[in-house]
């Protein structure tokens, strides 16, 4: 499992092009995030799994709200400066 971070690379894009990029990137934690909490609805989960899951899941949420702050942010300057 991929839970770096990832740094977007904005330089000579346009906002369309950045928001493409951004959400290619966090499809795969997301589908990841979202497979994880399916597998916590089945029956019969040791407690050992039970926490593994949600610690993983929780990280990769984390990375998910990282690389959100991080492209609103660079689109809030770049309003700021036009």
């Amino acid at each position: 499992m991929d839970e770096e971070h990832v740094e977007f690379d904005f330089s000579g894009k346009s906002n369309e092009e950045i928001l493409s990029l951004f959400f290619h990137e966090i499809r795969g934690p997301l589908t990841s995030v979202t497979g994880y909490l399916n597998m916590l609805k089945l029956e019969g989960l040791r407690e050992e799994d039970t926490r593994k899951f949600i610690d993983i899941a929780s990280r990769l949420a984390l990375l998910i709200q990282k690389n959100v702050n991080e492209v609103f942010q660079y689109l809030d300057e770049q309003r700021k400066d036009q």
